[in-house]
């Protein structure tokens, strides 16, 4: 396995295992925790992905959850 693949299995906040489905072995998007309807990204999660890892390593569900419990700010 490469740097690389191994950064996408990663997630960039935490640096702990992404679990992420959309890159498994079975590659099913559609079994990906992240397409659970309750699953909320928001934009001030999405904009604390280091740049280098955007579009390329998943954030985890842990970070998910915690974002979700922080105060929201306009």
């Amino acid at each position: 396995m490469t740097a690389e693949a191994s950064d996408s299995l990663l997630c960039p906040l935490c640096g702990g295992p992404n679990a992420c489905g959309n890159i498994s072995a079975a590659d099913n998007p559609a079994d990906c925790w992240c397409h659970q309807p309750d699953r909320v990204f928001s934009q001030n999660l999405l904009d604390s992905v280091p740049t280098k890892y955007r579009g390329k390593a998943c954030i985890c569900q842990q970070c998910v959850a915690k974002q979700a419990l922080e105060p929201h700010t306009p």
